[in-house]
């Protein structure tokens, strides 16, 4: 039984029924003006980036040709083995970059990430990976940890997979001291739900700055910076892609660190489709 409502109705004048009118409606048109302000905002941030995308083309196309020639003459003249090595990454890394611009230029993009997934060897893309990368850096010492006798198959984009691993290998080298140590690791665990198989765990440890406690739930926000004395400049992107990245393959990266001098561990994640024996 629906109980009645009791006591008398409230009164409104007609000057005040106007009143309330009126203000509704100027909170309307105000609304509508902040929504059209928005989206002016938004196609002019779009314009601008499809803008920067195009002017970077060009020359990331040269970088490119210069690249893939240099490559070709360096085989025919038979030059070391490492210089192809790394002339092969300069074009693997410009090729991945032209892919990302070319998300800016889509319109009506924003920039969203597309991820192009096939089944991928993750053993033997980490041991590529971070090999050519430490043979190209000196400043640090890199120790790669791999399992001899297993490997794992996951699901991924291996170009994005790369750009998260350049992200936080970047940073670790950054934040710390030359010299210092930069392990790089790669295990197979069972995952956080058992019933889901295993997962292919990465982790890139260093022992620099390290970071607090209250800022490692907020590393990955866009446009978040740890505020560290003496820190290089940067926009803040860079692990909020990342975290973006890993979404969108399905896995999972987050922080540890224990506290401010301690070093950070890095943790990506990907889901095992197929765990093989070597």
């Amino acid at each position: 039984m629906t109980q009645g409502v009791t006591g008398p109705l409230p009164h409104f004048s007609l000057s005040e029924m106007k009143q309330a009118l009126q203000v509704a409606v100027r909170a309307e048109q105000e609304a509508k003006l902040n929504l059209e302000q928005l989206n002016e905002e938004r196609l002019l941030r779009e314009k601008f980036l499809q803008l920067v995308a195009h002017e970077f083309r060009n020359p990331l196309t040269v970088l490119l040709l210069l690249a893939q020639s240099a490559e070709l003459q360096a085989k025919a003249i038979g030059a070391d083995e490492r210089l192809l090595k790394y002339l092969a990454s300069i074009e693997r890394q410009v090729t991945l970059m032209s892919r990302m611009l070319s998300e800016f230029d889509r319109p009506g993009s924003q920039g969203r990430f597309q991820c192009s997934l096939r089944p991928m060897k993750c053993g033997a893309f980490a041991k590529t990976m971070l090999g050519q990368f430490s043979q190209t850096q000196t400043s640090h010492r890199f120790e790669i940890q791999m399992p001899e006798d297993r490997e794992a198959i996951v699901v991924a984009d291996e170009d994005r997979l790369s750009q998260v691993f350049m992200n936080i290998l970047v940073n670790a080298i950054r934040y710390s001291a030359a010299g210092t140590k930069i392990h790089c690791g790669l295990s197979f665990v069972p995952a956080h739900d058992a019933k889901s198989g295993y997962v292919a765990r990465f982790e890139i440890k260093d022992q620099g700055r390290g970071i607090k406690p209250e800022d490692l739930c907020r590393i990955f926000d866009r446009a978040y910076r740890v505020d560290h004395a003496g820190s290089p400049p940067g926009a803040g992107l860079g692990l909020y892609v990342a975290k973006q990245v890993m979404t969108h393959m399905g896995g999972s990266i987050h922080a540890e660190s224990a506290g401010i001098g301690r070093g950070a561990t890095f943790i990506i994640e990907l889901p095992v489709i197929e765990l093989q024996n070597l």
